[in-house]
């Protein structure tokens, strides 16, 4: 059996950033620690993260920016969408866009099912 280690092919370095950057770099990832944790507690480790990354990316997309907090991107998407999120995170099915890539492709609900249980 072999094993693989992981390397960190990407280097950044403090002086590639700003002090600004930095601290809302410092922030975003406070803030999403408290969400993971919190998210955890209700739902499982790997559940809370997709939550996180969702809530986050679907911020991105609406909002064509990052947001500063995922407070921010709660706020920024409302309740509703991000009730989706969590919703589609906690039964196991993809999320918005993937689902309507899959249906423009021409891909079947059976097969669509399928593929998320794999």
């Amino acid at each position: 059996m072999s094993v693989i280690l992981a390397e960190n092919i990407f280097t950044v370095s403090q002086s590639d950033y700003t002090v600004e950057q930095r601290e809302r770099l410092k922030k975003l990832e406070a803030s999403e620690r408290r969400a993971r944790l919190q998210l955890s507690q209700i739902y499982g480790n790997r559940i809370a993260a997709i939550i996180v990354f969702n809530v986050m990316a679907s911020y991105k997309n609406a909002y064509r920016k990052f947001a500063d907090t995922y407070e921010q991107a709660c706020e920024g998407l409302g309740d509703v969408a991000v009730n989706d999120i969590i919703f589609r995170a906690v039964n196991h099915l993809p999320a918005k866009g993937v689902e309507q890539r899959q249906k423009r492709e021409g891909r079947s609900d059976e097969r669509i099912s399928q593929s998320v249980r794999v």
